[in-house]
């Protein structure tokens, strides 16, 4: 089960320095709008500017890749991050306006994106800073080396200032190229780009220097990607997310060189089908469960595939502290187990459909809820024939004093296990070596055993070699503690 949490803001005020981290549904005034006119950072280090007032009145709607909207007067710089952190100290000066505060804000953007609703990054890296004709220094942190970020530099309340913005030269780079562009699916397969292609929108780009240099990153929601890096010659490639079976480059590998400080060079990707296949790809969501009141599930579902999938069936358990209220599509019910019919999913074609539930009264601070979504037809796309028909199938159980996982082999022929014991989901356990067992066909054996401390302990092994399907099987237990009995 995969959880999403939400977080909030909160307004923070020292002396006259005010960071805000937005989100959701601020009135983000002056800072709604795509910068495609900025200008880099100098490599020195400095800037000195005035920034012209602004009056407050931009409502202007954002859209990505797009430059349509417009805005009163900020100024936009563009810079590359060296480092998870950069420190900027800024002094204003002759600041001038109506208002009984005066001064410039700063904001910083991530990427193409001047829209804190729309950053999927940690919230620091969107934040607004104001400052009042004082010297002040402020570190932006959590940002992602090699990315590309925006500053917006706009009066306070109508302000206009002298400023001088500086910043150490090591953290902050503007020798860099940006490669931009989609990924298609060639449908025609002539390796040309053409009105027949069809937009992917879950990829992977991949920019390789030397063979232990690459540089990673993902097609947006859009199907767009933009990157920034060092000059330098590249072999650059895409890999197309799910099963990277199903699927070819028109040309594996491209060399691409970046020469010149600040260029920029439009980029698209060319895929083609490596076989007809349908895979279907599920993710169950869930919110926060609170005793006695309704809770929503979310079954988004793909078909990763490259063909049709007809006639596919979800099927979701519900845990037993569960009980059913709403189905959004049609349904069937028998006993915790819930049927959807979601009808013929065209290859790339995507879904979601939701479930209401109320909880049991008594549920425990902190209990998980295991809820788990299976979905047919469920294909085998590539048959292995190094395949011998060992499969690993895991349990684990809360004893007296202990928590003890065990291993049972579902095939034909004798098995290793490799693995490991992962605690409250940030240490590996490495007090046992589980990685020398073998487990005989159609047996089981305990792995390990640690001790009941309450903790949330998961236990991930490798499926058996050359398994056709994609399988990383695990089990989890939580809040086993000396004394209790359970599962």
């Amino acid at each position: 089960m995969k959880i999403t949490s939400f977080s909030t803001c909160r307004t923070m005020k020292k002396n006259l320095l005010h960071i805000l981290f937005l989100l959701f549904n601020f009135v983000l005034y002056a800072q709604n709008t795509t910068p495609c006119t900025a200008a880099w950072l100098p490599q020195i280090g400095n800037v000195k500017g005035s920034n012209p007032p602004y009056n407050g009145t931009f409502s202007g709607i954002y859209k990505t890749g797009t430059c349509n909207a417009t805005e009163e007067n900020p100024l936009w710089y563009k810079f590359v991050a060296q480092s998870t952190s950069v420190n900027f100290k800024v002094s204003t000066s002759s600041c001038t306006g109506q208002a009984i505060e005066k001064g410039l804000t700063f904001s910083i953007f991530q990427a193409r994106t001047p829209n804190c609703q729309d950053l999927k990054s940690i919230p620091n890296n969107c934040i607004k800073l104001q400052n009042s004709e004082i010297n002040q220094a402020f570190d932006v942190n959590f940002l992602i080396p090699n990315q590309l970020y925006y500053m917006q530099i706009d009066g306070l309340s109508g302000s206009q200032c002298e400023f001088d913005l500086s910043y150490p030269s090591s953290q902050v780079s503007a020798n860099f190229g940006t490669i931009r562009g989609n990924v298609l699916w060639d449908k025609n397969a002539d390796c040309q780009k053409d009105v027949s292609d069809f937009l992917l929108k879950d990829a992977i780009i991949v920019f390789k220097k030397s063979a232990n240099d690459s540089i990673f990153t993902s097609i947006d929601k859009n199907g767009f990607y933009e990157q920034s890096l060092p000059l330098g010659t590249y072999d650059v490639y895409a890999s197309v997310g799910g099963e990277k079976r199903l699927w070819k480059n028109c040309a594996f590998s491209k060399k691409l060189t970046l020469s010149t400080p600040n260029l920029i060079v439009n980029k698209d990707f060319l895929v083609q089908k490596e076989k007809d296949c349908s895979i279907i790809e599920t993710d169950l969501i869930a919110n926060a469960f609170i005793s006695n009141e309704k809770s929503n599930l979310s079954i988004k579902y793909k078909n990763i595939g490259t063909v049709k999938a007809n006639n596919v069936i979800a099927k979701v358990s519900l845990d037993p502290t569960l009980f059913m209220v709403n189905v959004s599509k049609p349904f069937a019910k028998n006993n915790n187990i819930i049927t959807v019919s979601l009808g013929n999913l065209e290859a790339q074609e995507s879904g979601i459909f939701t479930i209401s539930v109320k909880n049991a009264s008594n549920l425990l601070a902190s209990q998980a809820l295991v809820n788990q979504v299976e979905m047919s037809p469920n294909v085998v796309c590539f048959d292995n024939p190094a395949w011998t028909g060992g499969e690993v199938q895991l349990f684990a159980t809360c004893e007296k004093d202990s928590v003890r996982f065990s291993a049972k082999n579902n095939g034909i022929v004798s098995i290793p296990i490799n693995g490991l014991v992962i605690e409250d989901d940030v240490m590996v356990l490495v007090k046992k070596n589980i990685n020398n067992l073998t487990i005989k066909p159609k047996d089981s054996l305990l792995v390990l055993t640690t001790p009941a401390t309450g903790k949330t302990y998961r236990l991930e092994v490798d499926q058996a070699i050359n398994y056709p399907q994609r399988s990383m099987p695990n089990v989890s237990v939580e809040g086993c503690r000396k004394g209790n009995t359970g599962s």
